[in-house]
């Protein structure tokens, strides 16, 4: 049953009279829940004494491990070891794509057009910085 984690999604399961709920995660596609599966868990449904909430509560636990395990299995698929980089080492942002010198020449090159929206109490505030105080 799609439809997400409202206490409805549980309710239609337990008046479908299923046995089985869970999560899965899929390949993204233009179609809500169309693309392939990548991984599924599941908990059993007890017809008997199940309301929306108590499955719910069985349900929601497995979603985070099944994001992890979708993403660990994205990271061999794309040829990295879960933990470690191309050759087993840390990940660095060159092995996800990202150039710093080229995200720092961005900020270098957007700096004069930001700094024309500075306002009054932002005197102090630096684009490409970590944080701000800001005196309103």
């Amino acid at each position: 049953h799609a439809g997400g984690m409202a206490p409805a999604v549980h309710q239609a399961v337990i008046d479908a009279g299923e046995t089985e709920s869970g999560c899965t995660i899929h390949e993204v596609t233009h179609v809500v829940d169309g693309g392939p599966i990548v991984v599924q868990k599941s908990v059993k449904v007890d017809l008997g004494t199940e309301t929306a909430e108590s499955l719910k509560a069985k349900v929601q636990p497995l979603e985070g491990p099944a994001f992890v395990e979708a993403i660990e299995g994205h990271i061999v698929k794309v040829g990295l070891s879960p933990g470690g980089g191309a050759k087993g080492g840390a990940i660095s942002y060159a092995d996800a794509g990202v150039s710093i010198d080229e995200g720092n020449r961005l900020v270098d090159l957007i700096k004069p057009a930001c700094k024309s929206t500075r306002r009054a109490g932002c005197e102090t505030a630096d684009l490409g910085g970590f944080g701000g105080l800001f005196d309103l």
